[in-house]
């Protein structure tokens, strides 16, 4: 039975009374209380809202990457800058671009030297489908950076930076040299190496280009993103431990060898530790870009991003599902991400949180089923 209490009348109307006279003069105080404007203070560093919108590339921010460092726990909201009307009067959506010009490789310092010759043949031979997917490896590796772009230079002093995420694979390009594979030394490492174009088409709303960086806001507009990569993108952890992985904001032992295009960040520094640091585990002898000089050899690329004249056939060419709301989040559950899963062996301590939540029935070595949610 639901019980309610009615207060009497006139006590309601005295109360009714009271409150309105307290509002009056809360407002007449405010009114003679002069305005004040809130200021913030300077942050020294590059000023994304000052790059150039050219018709063509413009130069990279100067951004020391060693000391930026993504930490993944939520994107910073972006304030929309018109409504949704707005917006569809200027442009129903906005094309991005994207291209990178990279290689890719195999290492030949792990084989024996009596068998280098023959494995170096075996390579070259290799067909374009074998050097493409590696390609996709190398450009996987910018998933971290792309994602938890905004705590990356927000790390060094640069405000206002969001997501600026690459379109699903489905939408990738990957445009071998025709010359093919070739021997070459990188930071004293030999390896067989082949040059490669990766491009890509975001498709998006036309006010999150601008949101996100600034230098994107209008048609003609370009940013170029910096990485290092290793010069062969297999092996990461076995090679180089857990010195490019970036745990900021994951749960701890979240990384395993098969994940590690989630966490790689190439700014990670060696005593960056703590739950907002790159390790959360264990901190590692070097630095990320340290140890794949030590073990692989790094490669420096640049991301480049153009905002491109609206083109309605373009769009339904790239265009992934179906539009189902234009008011609210386009969400539809992507049920071929669980088919990325693997059964993994992990040890959990008496104290582990993994109890607490049940996910794991007692503490030990305990064989789980990992997916993608």
């Amino acid at each position: 039975m639901n019980l309610a209490y009615h207060a009497p009348l006139r006590y309601t109307v005295f109360c009714a009374v009271i409150t309105l006279l307290l509002l009056a003069v809360a407002c007449q105080n405010t009114a003679d209380e002069p305005a004040t404007t809130r200021t913030s203070a300077v942050v020294t560093g590059p000023n994304p809202t000052n790059t150039p919108v050219p018709t063509r590339t413009s130069a990279a921010v100067s951004v020391n990457p060693v000391e930026a460092t993504a930490i993944p726990t939520s994107t910073p909201k972006a304030t929309a800058t018109a409504t949704l009307d707005e917006q569809l009067e200027l442009d129903p959506g906005a094309l991005i671009s994207l291209r990178m010009e990279s290689q890719v490789g195999v290492l030949l310092d792990e084989f024996p030297e009596e068998m280098k010759e023959r494995v170096t043949a075996e390579l070259i031979a290799q067909s374009e489908e074998m050097w493409r997917q590696r390609a996709i490896r190398q450009v996987e590796l910018t998933y971290n950076r792309l994602h938890f772009r905004g705590f990356a230079y927000a790390k060094v002093g640069v405000p206002d930076k969001g997501q600026l995420p690459y379109p699903p694979p489905e939408q990738w390009q990957i445009e071998l040299d025709p010359a093919g594979p070739a021997v070459q030394t990188i930071d004293g490492h030999e390896l067989v190496m082949i040059n490669y174009t990766f491009r890509s088409t975001l498709l998006t709303d036309a006010l999150s280009p601008g949101q996100a960086e600034a230098a994107l806001a209008q048609v003609g507009g370009t940013w170029r993103e910096p990485f290092v990569f290793p010069a062969d993108p297999t092996m990461i952890l076995q090679r180089t431990s857990n010195a490019c992985l970036n745990e900021g904001g994951f749960p701890p032992n979240s990384y395993d060898s098969e994940n590690v295009a989630t966490f790689y960040d190439y700014t990670c520094q060696s005593d960056d530790g703590g739950v907002a640091g790159c390790h959360r585990t264990t901190l590692p002898s070097f630095s990320c870009q340290e140890a794949l000089n030590f073990t692989v050899g790094t490669v420096d690329a640049v991301l480049e991003f153009e905002h491109l004249e609206w083109d309605e056939e373009r769009a339904a060419e790239i265009r992934i599902g179906q539009v189902t709301s234009l008011e609210a989040p386009d969400l539809l559950v992507v049920g071929e991400d669980l088919e990325n899963h693997r059964i993994t062996y992990r040890y959990f301590p008496a104290d582990s949180c993994a109890l607490q939540e049940a996910c794991v029935g007692a503490p030990g070595w305990r064989r789980l089923l990992q997916f993608d949610a």
